[in-house]
């Protein structure tokens, strides 16, 4: 399971909750982690 880390706090949020919190779903966020568009 990934795990992606929000800057506000210190809280750690699947990438399933992210992809909720940003309305997309889950294949586009880990496409962008593996060619390192965004960080965790």
């Amino acid at each position: 399971m990934c795990y992606t880390k929000v800057k506000e706090g210190e809280n750690y949020y699947t990438i399933g909750e992210v992809a909720k919190m940003v309305e997309m779903t889950r294949e586009p966020l880990r496409h962008y982690d593996r060619i390192e568009l965004v960080q965790p």
